[in-house]
């Protein structure tokens, strides 16, 4: 296990709801109508769209915006895994001041309730500074050209990223073996135990890293163990809840696949 607390410190959060809300859409069209009208999405589109057109009216196209592309391409997964612990690191006190950014007090709520999509995509502050500081450090490192490149290869990151977890996150059932594992590793990752499974686009991240584990192997955290809700029925230890042996609301659909995960 990744170390994001002491093992004597209590939980957090108790996750206290399923994976996706039984009331959610289960088609593609619908999560895109989900997604494509909360504001953290369109706080993306409204940076991004005008990045394409400054890019385009810039011109001076090189072999290095290919290069960029690439490269943003081969690092985005491994950014998202690095993010994604640095949200689940526990509160830190500097000089008598607590640090506890947003992203991750926003993130926890996530793991307590994953059906509420305010929590699942990043908070709109968050992404509009990112976007701010991608336009600026991108520009200053590499110039206004591959500078703006660089950003807008970012930008489509971030919307490949939210769209990813909004999906996991809703009764739409994996058709593609790729989306299955994604799918399977990030339920683990919310009803075994938070501190393995971070990845999201490029699961083989967790691979490379060892924090991809047979869920066999891996105790479920405190945090997990605790799950009783109106919103999940009676409690719920959270291995019945990946063994497939309890099936509630929308967990019906993935029961069948995390029980294969190690298949």
């Amino acid at each position: 296990m990744l170390s994001i607390g002491s093992p004597s410190d209590p939980p957090l959060f108790e996750v206290s709801a399923p994976m996706a809300d039984p009331r959610g859409p289960d088609t593609l069209e619908g999560v895109a109508r989900v997604y494509f009208a909360h504001r953290s999405t369109r706080v993306i589109l409204a940076s991004l769209i005008p990045l394409v057109g400054v890019r385009i009216w810039l011109g001076a196209w090189r072999p290095w915006d290919a290069g960029i592309a690439l490269i943003t391409t081969a690092a985005w997964p491994f950014f998202e895994w690095i993010f994604h612990i640095v949200i689940h690191l526990r509160p830190t006190r500097i000089l008598g001041v607590t640090f506890d950014p947003l992203p991750s007090r926003e993130h926890r709520l996530h793991h307590v309730d994953p059906t509420i999509v305010d929590h699942t995509l990043m908070p709109p502050h968050t992404l509009f500074l990112m976007a701010v500081a991608s336009v600026v450090g991108f520009g200053l490192l590499l110039g206004p050209g591959l500078g703006v490149t660089a950003a807008i290869c970012l930008h489509l990151g971030g919307l490949a990223n939210g769209w990813t977890h909004l999906l996991t996150h809703t009764r739409y059932r994996p058709r593609s073996r790729f989306y299955r594992w994604v799918r399977r590793t990030h339920t683990l990752h919310h009803f075994k135990n938070e501190g393995y499974w971070f990845a999201f686009t490029g699961p083989f991240v967790d691979v490379l890293f060892g924090s991809h584990r047979d869920p066999t192997e891996v105790p479920t955290s405190p945090a997990c163990t605790a799950r009783s809700s109106a919103h999940a029925g009676p409690s719920v230890p959270s291995e019945e809840m990946v063994s497939g042996r309890r099936r509630i609301g929308a967990e019906k659909e993935l029961s069948d696949e995390v029980d294969q995960l190690g298949a």
